[in-house]
């Protein structure tokens, strides 16, 4: 039998990040795609774009998708 509740949600992961959690090949996939899809864009701006530059834009691009899972 479950511990009784008192109604209030507790502090927490989603239910819908829960189940991404309980997916550990789709994780995986996503970790390939977002590996090649760098290096295949890596290349094709490498020309218009200074190394410093690249990397800048690729430090923001990954801090604005980790935070905005994160941020409360």
């Amino acid at each position: 039998m479950p511990p009784p509740t008192s109604g209030k949600r507790s502090p927490g992961l989603s239910v819908a990040r829960l189940h991404l959690f309980n997916l550990p090949y789709v994780l995986l996939i996503f970790t390939v795609l977002f590996w090649a899809g760098n290096a295949i864009i890596g290349r094709a701006v490498h020309t218009q774009i200074p190394p410093v530059g690249l990397a800048f834009w690729r430090w923001l691009t990954a801090l604005l998708i980790i935070i905005a899972p994160a941020w409360p």
